[in-house]
């Protein structure tokens, strides 16, 4: 039996509560007697009074409308950021692993299709890379790439149009040492999907500023301030001793200056020739006035060390082109400079940093390359050696050559593997392009060569001397 109602709660006769009301359902007359009606004298119950209504506020529904749809814009849009970063972040890992492929298959020309065409400098320093087959500049001349893997340790934004890659390589050192070292690759972007290798822009060096003792003077960059504290105290120890070690005092030449060069032409360089660069102080009436510096690449062009090992190997390096600027400024010659350089360099242990400082001492006897121990054993040879040479040691490694008839300098030089600028300066010769058939001059020998360093054996194929 189905109840129909046919009416609701709203219709319930007022006053009476709904226990009050008639089983309309059970439709049977009711036999219940009439209630009296109310007199009208009679007072009425009390009546509930009505409720305040809160104004209606029709702005609340758009607004909080409009705060949905916000939100659901926001996570949407983030959504889509990270979609396109991701993507973004994907097209440099591969640009980079691409161009170490290209470059160690000598294919300079893929690589240079994806270089910032707009940058001289930049593109003349990677076609020097390219054609020595590298991808990346060398952190240190003596290094050399231990294989063609390349890793890339992340992807972040430097400025509005530019991405930073850290790119880990990893290097052997002449003693066979194994280092990593991360280079910064800056990447601008050209079009939506159009992304160019290129240098790092201005504003990414930050400040300049010094770091100063009284035998050292490093100026640098912001971005290497973290790298020329944890290096800068060894090398001003090594500086100290050094002078310790010479005969000359070296006061006079104090302190030794480095600059930390911001330039990548400054990747192409010899670093037997110890550049210097005038280097400006300031600007305004407070400027310092302009000094010399010995010019070194800055590791973020050049490769930062990514560990302790790779950090003392750079030390050690910096620390041989600072004895060797310090001693040609207290010596009063070229011969006595090397000589001071070497004595030091030797005396400190450096030599497995050394680019061939040491090898250009004309000490006071030549040492034959078959002279001593047999090349398994190159320890040996550097005992007989450092024996020979008494306190301080020096390194033995030059010969004399005669001139002879159509001889040229070029021609000799190549035929010693030696530069032509290291014969001129240890013979002052006034005028390369004229010698004296008969006469007889000195050559320096890498020791390298000789086998007299530890861990190096003679070359088998030399490379080309630097003209």
């Amino acid at each position: 039996m189905s109840i129909e109602l046919e009416w609701d709660v709203a219709e319930a006769p007022d006053g009476r509560p709904l226990g009050d009301v008639p089983d309309l359902a059970l439709n049977e007359p009711s036999t219940a007697a009439p209630e009296p009606r109310p007199t009208p004298q009679a007072a009425r119950p009390p009546q509930p009074v009505p409720r305040a209504q809160t104004p209606r506020r029709p702005w609340i529904r758009p607004v909080l409308l409009g705060l949905a749809l916000a939100v659901v814009s926001a996570v949407s849009v983030r959504s889509i950021t990270r979609l396109g970063w991701q993507r973004v972040t994907g097209d440099i890992e591969a640009m980079v692993r691409y161009e170490d492929q290209q470059a160690y298959a000598g294919r300079a020309d893929l690589v240079l299709s994806v270089q910032d065409s707009g940058n001289g400098d930049w593109l003349e320093t990677r076609r020097a890379q390219l054609a020595r087959e590298l991808p990346a500049p060398l952190p240190v001349p003596m290094l050399q790439p231990a294989g063609a893997a390349v890793a890339v340790d992340g992807v972040s934004t430097l400025d509005a149009g530019y991405v930073t890659a850290t790119a880990r390589r990893a290097y052997l050192t002449p003693d066979g040492q194994q280092l990593s070292f991360v280079l910064p690759q800056i990447y601008q972007r050209e079009g939506p999907d159009d992304w160019q290798h290129t240098a790092p822009p201005g504003e990414y060096w930050g400040a300049w500023t010094d770091w100063r003792t009284d035998f050292l003077h490093i100026r640098h960059s912001e971005r290497d301030a973290a790298l020329v504290a944890a290096v800068a105290p060894r090398l001003d120890a090594w500086l100290r001793q050094a002078c310790g070690t010479w005969s000359t005092p070296c006061a006079g030449a104090l302190p030794a200056k480095l600059y930390l060069d911001s330039y990548v032409g400054s990747l192409e360089y010899n670093p037997l020739a110890n550049v210097e660069v005038r280097v400006e102080f300031g600007e305004g009436p407070g400027a310092l006035p302009a000094d010399y510096f010995v010019s070194v690449p800055s590791p973020q062009i050049a490769g930062i060390p990514a560990g302790p090992a790779g950090e003392t190997f750079l030390a050690q390096y910096l620390a041989v082109r600072m004895i060797a600027s310090l001693a040609a400024r207290a010596a009063p010659s070229q011969p006595e400079a090397s000589r001071l350089a070497a004595s030091a360099i030797m005396a400190l242990n450096l030599t497995r940093a050394d680019p061939g400082f040491a090898a250009l001492d004309p000490g006071s006897e030549p040492v034959a390359a078959s002279a001593g121990p047999s090349d398994d054993d190159p320890s040996a040879k550097m005992s007989i050696l450092l024996d020979q040479a008494g306190s301080p040691p020096v390194t033995l490694a030059w010969i004399e050559y005669q001139i002879q008839p159509g001889d040229t300098l070029l021609a000799v030089a190549i035929e010693h593997d030696v530069a032509v600028e290291a014969i001129v300066q240890w013979n002052d010769l006034p005028n390369p392009d004229l010698i004296v058939a008969g006469t007889t001059i000195m050559i320096p020998i890498d020791q390298r060569r000789l086998g007299l360093l530890p861990g190096a054996g003679a070359s088998a194929t030399p490379a080309a001397p630097t003209p």
